[in-house]
């Protein structure tokens, strides 16, 4: 996955914790102060890296309300791999968020 030539050089999707930590647009998102809106991050178990320290860096950034969740069985590509179960995280959370 490559980013715009506007936001920075392109970096390898392989690096996502650096590249949330590092990545100029997260300089832009934090210096615009939190967002609060609810937001729902969701993982595959099989997925490289650990979950709670990619969702802090997330939260640094300034996704002040964010709940990381885990799909079952599935690795980068949840949503495809694992559709009824991500689905279910999806629906779950919306319930818990609404307002």
């Amino acid at each position: 996955m490559a980013y715009s030539s506007a936001d920075g050089p392109a970096r390898p999707a392989a690096d996502s914790l650096a590249r949330v930590t590092t990545y100029p647009a997260t300089a832009r998102i934090a210096a615009a102060g939190s967002v609060e809106t609810p937001l729902l991050y969701v993982r595959g178990d099989r997925e490289g890296g650990d979950i709670q320290t990619y969702a802090q860096g997330l939260r640094n950034a300034g996704a002040g309300n964010l709940t990381a969740a885990v799909g079952a069985e599935a690795g980068h590509f949840a949503q495809e791999e694992q559709p009824v179960d991500v689905w279910a995280l999806i629906r779950d959370f919306t319930a818990a968020t609404a307002g």
